[in-house]
């Protein structure tokens, strides 16, 4: 087969997996190289016991990747993958030419007694037990001279537990890895404060999963927030007849390598807020999109456990069209005092396992403009600030808002909305995305 050139490597690859396989390329982790007149073959040290065994297969004119360890499910072209086209790419000559090997011939075996199947939990908790030993080290030594290979480490361990669906502690655990890969990459030292706090919400997680995993009798909440539990529609709290708008749609790709579209809605009756979400590999470009609801919808609900605002299952909705009774009915939910906008993010924030924001559809008396800074102010004259209100001051003059709904946290010292949607005034309210 003819050599790759590194930029078809890098069309494959996510930036990050390239640059880990890049790294293990470099540290000669990539051994035992061949190849066939169609497929690559290696094995490459990782973060497992053994190396992971990588295959592969050039299929007409696409290539067609296998590897052995856990991340490869949801991103084919995995690091180690990438570990594999570079050295193809860059030293060719190691991959020697030999048969693919004959397929075993089949015979018959005596029946053997199934295997006991390893407990998910009991996993899931020796996953705990290295990310412990993991923090103690980072916290004694990760201030000295963070190295390429530790920051690698992380990385891999980040991806080892969300294989086991530990999946909020596996966003901060790849969040400390990259911060260590920005330090060495920059060559600089890590901003002390920002480490401590993400090692200290690290390790109040780490705590908090152990104690959810170990307790048979743990509240489902925690299941869902910490751990990523799947329900079945059987497990759902089922709600009919409800009415929803949506106040915003927001489209975020994780740093674990995962694409979360949501949709934010407004129960009309009761003013709930909840969320709908699809979650999918972004690797799965042709998934088809879940969809923003331009209409009210009606009908049956599944509830799932967790924190405000709830995420929701439609089981069974049909969508009609919006009218201004129901931007009306809409507007009587808006919370109308900054005061309470603040104790609605203290009672959040009092919770060390929460994350330090909350959803917030406010309609404010007026807004003040000063300079780039933009305050949505109440009756009594009291303001929140937007966080980078500059970016839609136009669409705040050109027509009347009578609402916004979005995300409070604290930011530059102060507590501020992140705007996800606008309602414009009556008596041609509707939704304008932000």
């Amino acid at each position: 087969m003819k050599p790759m050139k590194e930029r078809e490597v890098k069309s494959l690859c996510q930036a990050e997996d390239y640059r880990n396989g890049e790294n293990y390329f470099k540290q000669n982790k990539v051994s035992d190289t061949w190849q066939t007149e169609d497929s690559l073959h290696a094995l490459v040290a990782g973060s497992g016991d053994k190396p992971y065994q990588v295959s592969v297969r050039l299929d007409g004119v696409t290539w067609v990747p296998q590897c052995t360890c856990p991340a490869h499910r949801r991103r084919p072209f995995c690091k180690h993958v990438a570990a594999t086209l570079i050295a193809w790419a860059r030293a060719p000559e190691r991959f020697t030419l030999r048969e693919a090997p004959p397929a075993p011939a089949v015979e018959a075996r005596p029946r053997r007694a199934p295997q006991p199947k390893s407990d998910p939990r009991q996993v899931q908790l020796e996953g705990l037990d290295k990310v412990e030993a993991l923090l103690v080290e980072l916290a004694t030594y990760g201030l000295l001279s963070p190295t390429e290979a530790h920051a690698t480490r992380v990385n891999d361990l980040a991806h080892a537990i969300e294989s086991h669906k530990l999946r909020r502690l596996a966003r901060l655990v790849g969040r400390l890895g990259g911060m260590l890969e920005a330090a060495v990459k920059n060559a600089r030292l890590l901003d002390e404060t920002a480490y401590a706090e993400l090692l200290a919400d690290a390790w109040l997680t780490l705590q908090a999963t152990r104690r959810a995993l170990s307790d048979p009798s743990a509240d489902p909440t925690s299941l869902e927030d910490l751990i990523g539990k799947t329900w079945r529609e059987g497990d759902l709290e089922r709600r009919e007849g409800v009415r929803l708008v949506e106040l915003a749609y927001e489209t975020v790709t994780l740093d674990t390598g995962f694409i979360v579209d949501t949709s934010y809605l407004l129960a009309l009756d009761d003013g709930a807020l909840y969320t709908e979400k699809q979650i999918v590999p972004a690797q799965l470009k042709k998934q088809p999109r879940k969809a923003s609801y331009n209409g009210r919808l009606e009908g049956s609900i599944g509830l799932y456990p967790g924190a405000a605002p709830r995420r929701i299952k439609l089981l069974a909705v049909s969508e009609a069209p919006l009218t201004a009774d129901d931007w009306q009915q809409a507007l009587t939910h808006a919370e109308r005092s900054t005061a309470n906008l603040f104790r609605q993010f203290q009672a959040v924030a009092a919770d060390p396992l929460a994350l330090p924001e909350a959803c917030a559809f406010f309609a404010p008396a007026r807004f003040w403009v000063d300079g780039g800074e933009v305050y949505l102010l109440d009756e009594e004259g009291q303001a929140i600030a937007l966080a980078e209100g500059w970016r839609i001051q136009g669409a705040l003059t050109r027509r009347p808002v009578a609402a916004l709904f979005g995300r409070m946290a604290v930011r530059e010292g102060m507590l501020r909305l992140t705007p996800l949607g606008l309602v414009t005034a009556l008596p041609e309210a509707e939704r304008v995305r932000v």
